[in-house]
């Protein structure tokens, strides 16, 4: 089954930092790492990081990619 493309809205904190309520990207020196929440709705929830990405777009991309509907 494919996926859904997803609109996520994601909000500005600080300069190295985009939030959104399926996750957020920050940047840790000169790359940027993404950060997926997972399970949240079964209580067993846990975040999934990817790391390396050369621009805030590109990681809020992947994270997008990876939300749970």
């Amino acid at each position: 089954m494919a996926k859904q493309s997803k609109s996520v809205h994601w909000e500005q904190v600080s300069p190295t930092w985009w939030s959104s309520a399926v996750g957020y990207v920050k940047l840790e020196r000169t790359l940027w790492s993404a950060f997926v929440y997972r399970n949240q709705r079964i209580g067993k929830a846990w975040t999934e990081q990817r790391c390396g990405f050369a621009t805030a777009s590109a990681a809020m991309r992947w994270v997008s990619s990876e939300a749970e509907d």
